[in-house]
């Protein structure tokens, strides 16, 4: 009886070590963030080093095939951050980018596994540009733009023969004055 009683304490204290290892590897392991849903992408935002302690305010979720390309303002500057769908069907980051630069910001963007390349145009409520013209390889592009409002525009650039692009841009006011020439 006694040996069983002994057997039975030292099966007890296994099993228990077990499940306490067990435990703690899962509680402890880091968990992989996605960005599957509009909370979710903030969260993946703010893991970003960088990005922590930033206000974060998400204005359009647009998918392309397997990518998932998110205009944001990061504590008021325009922002974006591409995702990629795994073969699990979640979505992780890729790229994030924010430019500081003024209330406008045209993010060239290169969709992962495609040809395909564009433009994400971000404004905040301090925008002054009404339009913007891009010269793409020789082709001009007119885009209209919202004054004075949070705004996402969405360019699709034309083919390039080389996958290259020489791009140059211009905006304008609402009375069609040059703002500002890059």
């Amino acid at each position: 009886m006694m040996a069983f009683m002994n057997n039975r304490k030292g099966y007890l204290i296994i099993a228990i070590i077990i499940a306490v290892t067990v435990v703690v590897s899962f509680s402890s392991g880091e968990q992989q963030l996605y960005g599957n849903d509009k909370s979710d992408i903030k969260q993946v935002i703010k893991s970003v080093e960088g990005y922590e302690n930033k206000t974060i305010h998400i204005l359009e979720i647009k998918d392309i095939q397997d990518n998932r390309l998110v205009a944001f303002l990061s504590n008021g500057h325009p922002a974006y951050m591409q995702f990629w769908k795994n073969p699990d069907g979640n979505y992780k980051w890729q790229h994030v980018e924010t430019s500081e630069d003024g209330p406008l910001a045209p993010f060239l963007v290169h969709l992962i596994n495609h040809d395909v390349s564009g433009f994400i145009v971000v404004t905040n409520q301090e925008n002054e540009a009404a339009r913007m013209e891009i010269e793409v390889n020789g082709q001009t592009l007119r885009q209209p733009l919202n004054v004075h409002k949070y705004s996402v525009n969405w360019i699709k650039l034309p083919e390039a023969n080389d996958g290259s692009y020489t791009l140059k841009y211009r905006y304008y006011d609402d009375k069609g004055n040059v703002l500002r020439d890059y």
